[in-house]
Protein backbone atom coordinates (compact mmCIF):
# COMPACT_ATOMS: atom_id res chain seq x y z
CA UNK A 1 0.00 0.00 0.00
CA UNK A 2 2.85 2.37 0.88
CA UNK A 3 4.55 1.50 -2.43
CA UNK A 4 1.39 2.37 -4.36
CA UNK A 5 1.04 5.66 -2.50
CA UNK A 6 4.63 6.58 -3.22
CA UNK A 7 4.29 5.77 -6.92
CA UNK A 8 1.09 7.76 -7.08
CA UNK A 9 2.87 10.71 -5.52
CA UNK A 10 5.68 10.49 -8.06
CA UNK A 11 3.16 10.39 -10.91
CA UNK A 12 1.26 13.39 -9.59
CA UNK A 13 4.50 15.30 -9.09
CA UNK A 14 5.55 14.58 -12.67
CA UNK A 15 2.16 15.75 -13.95
CA UNK A 16 2.49 18.96 -11.96
CA UNK A 17 5.93 19.66 -13.41
CA UNK A 18 4.64 19.00 -16.93
CA UNK A 19 1.62 21.29 -16.39
CA UNK A 20 3.83 24.08 -15.02
CA UNK A 21 6.20 23.70 -17.95
CA UNK A 22 3.30 23.92 -20.42
CA UNK A 23 2.02 27.07 -18.74
CA UNK A 24 5.45 28.65 -19.13
CA UNK A 25 5.61 27.60 -22.74
CA UNK A 26 2.23 29.22 -23.37
CA UNK A 27 3.01 32.46 -21.53
CA UNK A 28 1.50 35.39 -23.44
CA UNK A 29 4.36 37.52 -24.76
CA UNK A 30 2.74 38.57 -28.03
CA UNK A 31 3.49 42.22 -28.89
CA UNK A 32 2.86 41.87 -32.62
CA UNK A 33 -0.50 43.68 -32.60
CA UNK A 34 0.96 46.55 -30.58
CA UNK A 35 3.75 46.97 -33.11
CA UNK A 36 1.39 46.84 -36.09
CA UNK A 37 -1.09 49.25 -34.49
CA UNK A 38 1.75 51.71 -33.90
CA UNK A 39 2.88 51.36 -37.51
CA UNK A 40 -0.65 52.16 -38.72
CA UNK A 41 -1.07 55.11 -36.35
CA UNK A 42 2.28 56.61 -37.34
CA UNK A 43 1.55 56.27 -41.07
CA UNK A 44 -1.96 57.76 -41.01
CA UNK A 45 -1.04 60.50 -38.52
CA UNK A 46 1.82 61.35 -40.86
CA UNK A 47 -0.72 61.84 -43.66
CA UNK A 48 -2.66 64.25 -41.45
CA UNK A 49 0.50 66.26 -40.73
CA UNK A 50 1.36 66.48 -44.42
CA UNK A 51 -2.12 67.73 -45.39
CA UNK A 52 -2.09 70.27 -42.56
CA UNK A 53 1.32 71.48 -43.69
CA UNK A 54 0.31 71.48 -47.35
CA UNK A 55 -2.75 73.69 -46.98
CA UNK A 56 -0.77 76.13 -44.84
CA UNK A 57 1.79 76.33 -47.64
CA UNK A 58 -0.83 77.23 -50.26
CA UNK A 59 -3.48 79.26 -48.43
CA UNK A 60 -2.41 82.73 -47.18
CA UNK A 61 -5.54 83.00 -45.04
CA UNK A 62 -4.38 80.00 -43.03
CA UNK A 63 -0.73 80.99 -42.60
CA UNK A 64 -1.37 84.73 -42.13
CA UNK A 65 1.01 87.45 -43.36
CA UNK A 66 4.16 85.51 -42.60
CA UNK A 67 6.79 84.30 -45.02
CA UNK A 68 6.20 81.00 -46.85
CA UNK A 69 8.21 78.09 -45.49
CA UNK A 70 9.66 76.09 -48.38
CA UNK A 71 11.28 73.34 -46.31
CA UNK A 72 8.84 70.65 -47.45
CA UNK A 73 10.29 68.15 -49.93
CA UNK A 74 6.99 67.72 -51.80
CA UNK A 75 5.48 69.59 -54.73
CA UNK A 76 2.17 71.06 -53.55
CA UNK A 77 -0.66 72.34 -55.76
CA UNK A 78 -4.27 73.36 -55.11
CA UNK A 79 -7.11 73.76 -57.60
CA UNK A 80 -8.67 76.79 -55.92
CA UNK A 81 -8.60 78.85 -52.73
CA UNK A 82 -12.09 80.31 -53.15
CA UNK A 83 -14.21 77.74 -55.00
CA UNK A 84 -15.16 74.46 -53.34
CA UNK A 85 -14.75 71.58 -53.42
CA UNK A 86 -11.03 72.27 -53.88
CA UNK A 87 -8.33 69.65 -54.38
CA UNK A 88 -4.92 69.77 -52.71
CA UNK A 89 -2.26 67.52 -54.25
CA UNK A 90 0.94 66.71 -52.38
CA UNK A 91 3.42 64.98 -54.68
CA UNK A 92 6.54 63.39 -53.17
CA UNK A 93 7.73 62.04 -56.51
CA UNK A 94 9.98 58.99 -56.32
CA UNK A 95 10.83 59.75 -52.71
CA UNK A 96 12.09 62.48 -50.39
CA UNK A 97 12.79 62.83 -46.68
CA UNK A 98 10.56 65.11 -44.59
CA UNK A 99 11.42 67.11 -41.47
CA UNK A 100 10.25 64.19 -39.33
CA UNK A 101 12.79 61.85 -40.92
CA UNK A 102 10.22 59.83 -42.88
CA UNK A 103 10.89 59.02 -46.53
CA UNK A 104 7.69 59.50 -48.53
CA UNK A 105 6.88 58.84 -52.16
CA UNK A 106 3.75 58.94 -54.31
CA UNK A 107 0.89 61.36 -53.76
CA UNK A 108 -1.63 62.46 -51.16
CA UNK A 109 -4.88 63.87 -52.58
CA UNK A 110 -7.08 65.96 -50.25
CA UNK A 111 -10.48 67.34 -51.26
CA UNK A 112 -11.80 70.25 -49.14
CA UNK A 113 -15.52 70.97 -48.87
CA UNK A 114 -14.78 74.50 -47.59
CA UNK A 115 -12.08 76.65 -46.00
CA UNK A 116 -9.75 74.56 -43.87
CA UNK A 117 -10.19 76.87 -40.88
CA UNK A 118 -14.02 76.90 -41.03
CA UNK A 119 -16.05 74.77 -38.64
CA UNK A 120 -17.72 71.75 -40.30
CA UNK A 121 -15.35 71.76 -43.27
CA UNK A 122 -14.73 68.16 -44.34
CA UNK A 123 -11.43 67.06 -45.88
CA UNK A 124 -11.41 63.69 -47.67
CA UNK A 125 -7.89 62.33 -48.08
CA UNK A 126 -6.84 59.53 -50.41
CA UNK A 127 -3.25 58.33 -50.87
CA UNK A 128 -2.15 57.36 -54.39
CA UNK A 129 0.73 54.89 -54.64
CA UNK A 130 1.84 56.52 -51.39
CA UNK A 131 4.70 55.06 -49.35
CA UNK A 132 5.57 55.89 -45.75
CA UNK A 133 9.19 54.71 -45.69
CA UNK A 134 8.90 51.26 -47.31
CA UNK A 135 5.21 50.73 -46.50
CA UNK A 136 2.46 51.20 -49.09
CA UNK A 137 -0.44 53.02 -47.41
CA UNK A 138 -3.99 52.72 -48.75
CA UNK A 139 -7.43 53.74 -47.49
CA UNK A 140 -9.45 56.90 -46.89
CA UNK A 141 -8.95 59.46 -44.15
CA UNK A 142 -11.79 61.91 -43.47
CA UNK A 143 -11.20 65.03 -41.36
CA UNK A 144 -13.99 67.26 -40.03
CA UNK A 145 -13.18 70.63 -38.47
CA UNK A 146 -15.07 70.81 -35.13
CA UNK A 147 -13.94 74.32 -34.19
CA UNK A 148 -12.15 75.50 -31.07
CA UNK A 149 -13.78 73.13 -28.60
CA UNK A 150 -10.68 71.52 -27.08
CA UNK A 151 -10.05 72.23 -23.39
CA UNK A 152 -6.62 70.72 -22.72
CA UNK A 153 -4.67 72.96 -20.30
CA UNK A 154 -7.77 75.12 -19.93
CA UNK A 155 -7.55 76.59 -23.43
CA UNK A 156 -9.89 76.42 -26.41
CA UNK A 157 -7.95 74.42 -28.97
CA UNK A 158 -8.89 73.53 -32.52
CA UNK A 159 -10.25 69.97 -32.80
CA UNK A 160 -10.64 67.72 -35.84
CA UNK A 161 -12.76 64.58 -35.91
CA UNK A 162 -10.86 62.00 -37.95
CA UNK A 163 -11.91 58.65 -39.37
CA UNK A 164 -9.80 56.10 -41.22
CA UNK A 165 -11.71 53.57 -43.33
CA UNK A 166 -10.33 50.72 -45.39
CA UNK A 167 -6.83 51.27 -44.06
CA UNK A 168 -4.26 48.87 -45.49
CA UNK A 169 -0.49 48.90 -45.03
CA UNK A 170 1.67 46.58 -47.09
CA UNK A 171 5.39 46.10 -46.49
CA UNK A 172 7.98 45.23 -49.13
CA UNK A 173 7.79 41.66 -47.81
CA UNK A 174 4.04 41.69 -48.60
CA UNK A 175 3.02 41.64 -44.95
CA UNK A 176 -0.36 43.35 -44.59
CA UNK A 177 -1.89 45.33 -41.72
CA UNK A 178 -5.59 46.26 -41.87
CA UNK A 179 -6.69 49.33 -39.89
CA UNK A 180 -9.65 51.59 -39.23
CA UNK A 181 -10.13 54.17 -36.51
CA UNK A 182 -12.25 56.98 -35.11
CA UNK A 183 -10.25 59.73 -33.42
CA UNK A 184 -10.40 63.31 -32.24
CA UNK A 185 -7.23 65.33 -32.84
CA UNK A 186 -6.69 68.39 -30.67
CA UNK A 187 -4.06 70.99 -31.55
CA UNK A 188 -2.57 71.56 -28.09
CA UNK A 189 0.66 73.46 -28.86
CA UNK A 190 1.88 75.78 -31.58
CA UNK A 191 -1.38 77.25 -32.88
CA UNK A 192 -0.65 80.72 -31.50
CA UNK A 193 2.79 80.91 -33.14
CA UNK A 194 1.16 79.97 -36.45
CA UNK A 195 3.02 80.00 -39.77
CA UNK A 196 5.92 79.56 -40.46
CA UNK A 197 6.76 78.36 -36.97
CA UNK A 198 5.10 74.99 -37.43
CA UNK A 199 7.89 72.81 -36.03
CA UNK A 200 6.54 73.45 -32.52
CA UNK A 201 3.06 72.10 -33.38
CA UNK A 202 1.85 69.30 -31.11
CA UNK A 203 -1.40 67.34 -31.39
CA UNK A 204 -3.22 65.11 -28.92
CA UNK A 205 -5.19 62.10 -30.17
CA UNK A 206 -8.06 60.32 -28.41
CA UNK A 207 -10.48 57.64 -29.58
CA UNK A 208 -10.37 54.01 -30.69
CA UNK A 209 -9.49 51.72 -33.57
CA UNK A 210 -9.33 48.11 -34.69
CA UNK A 211 -7.44 46.05 -37.19
CA UNK A 212 -5.81 42.81 -38.28
CA UNK A 213 -2.09 42.33 -37.72
CA UNK A 214 0.41 40.79 -40.16
CA UNK A 215 -0.27 37.34 -38.68
CA UNK A 216 -3.98 37.61 -39.53
CA UNK A 217 -5.07 38.18 -35.92
CA UNK A 218 -7.81 40.68 -35.04
CA UNK A 219 -7.34 43.32 -32.36
CA UNK A 220 -9.05 46.44 -31.05
CA UNK A 221 -7.66 49.43 -29.17
CA UNK A 222 -8.99 52.16 -26.90
CA UNK A 223 -6.85 55.19 -26.07
CA UNK A 224 -6.81 55.76 -22.31
CA UNK A 225 -4.38 58.70 -22.17
CA UNK A 226 -4.10 60.99 -25.20
CA UNK A 227 -1.41 60.12 -27.71
CA UNK A 228 0.93 63.08 -28.10
CA UNK A 229 2.59 63.71 -31.46
CA UNK A 230 4.93 66.56 -32.43
CA UNK A 231 5.16 67.61 -36.06
CA UNK A 232 8.92 67.08 -36.20
CA UNK A 233 8.77 63.53 -34.76
CA UNK A 234 7.81 60.42 -36.74
CA UNK A 235 6.76 58.50 -33.62
CA UNK A 236 4.08 58.85 -30.97
CA UNK A 237 5.91 60.47 -28.04
CA UNK A 238 3.61 59.68 -25.12
CA UNK A 239 0.18 58.36 -24.14
CA UNK A 240 -1.35 54.95 -23.42
CA UNK A 241 -3.97 52.66 -24.86
CA UNK A 242 -5.52 49.30 -24.01
CA UNK A 243 -5.14 46.77 -26.80
CA UNK A 244 -7.42 43.73 -26.89
CA UNK A 245 -6.40 40.86 -29.18
CA UNK A 246 -9.13 38.46 -30.28
CA UNK A 247 -7.30 35.51 -28.75
CA UNK A 248 -5.64 37.00 -25.67
CA UNK A 249 -5.91 39.18 -22.58
CA UNK A 250 -5.95 42.97 -22.60
CA UNK A 251 -2.55 44.60 -22.70
CA UNK A 252 -1.48 48.18 -22.00
CA UNK A 253 0.65 49.95 -24.58
CA UNK A 254 2.68 52.89 -23.22
CA UNK A 255 4.38 55.21 -25.72
CA UNK A 256 6.72 56.83 -23.22
CA UNK A 257 7.40 60.08 -21.39
CA UNK A 258 7.48 62.54 -24.29
CA UNK A 259 10.85 61.64 -25.79
CA UNK A 260 10.92 61.33 -29.57
CA UNK A 261 12.14 57.77 -30.00
CA UNK A 262 11.13 54.41 -31.43
CA UNK A 263 10.48 52.74 -28.07
CA UNK A 264 7.22 51.67 -26.45
CA UNK A 265 6.32 49.15 -23.77
CA UNK A 266 3.59 46.52 -23.66
CA UNK A 267 2.33 45.22 -20.31
CA UNK A 268 0.79 41.74 -20.40
CA UNK A 269 -0.35 39.98 -17.21
CA UNK A 270 1.79 42.35 -15.14
CA UNK A 271 4.96 41.78 -17.17
CA UNK A 272 6.50 44.58 -19.20
CA UNK A 273 7.98 44.04 -22.65
CA UNK A 274 9.88 46.68 -24.64
CA UNK A 275 9.20 47.07 -28.34
CA UNK A 276 11.28 49.05 -30.85
CA UNK A 277 9.61 50.29 -34.01
CA UNK A 278 11.42 50.50 -37.35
Amino acid sequence: MKKLTYLSFIALFAMAITYTSCKKDKEDKDTRSAMDLSTAENAFNGIFKEVDNGIKQKDPSVRGNRAIDTSTCATITISSLTTFPATLTIDFGIGCVGEDGVTRSGKIIAVFSGKYTDSNTVVTITPQNYYHNDILVEGTKTITNKGHIGITNGTHNLVWHVEVTGGKLTSLAKQVISWQSTHDIEWIEGESTHWPFISDDVILITGSGNGINVEGKNFSAQITKGLKIARACKYIESGTLVLTPADGVDRTVDFGDGTCDEKLTVTINGKIYEVKLP
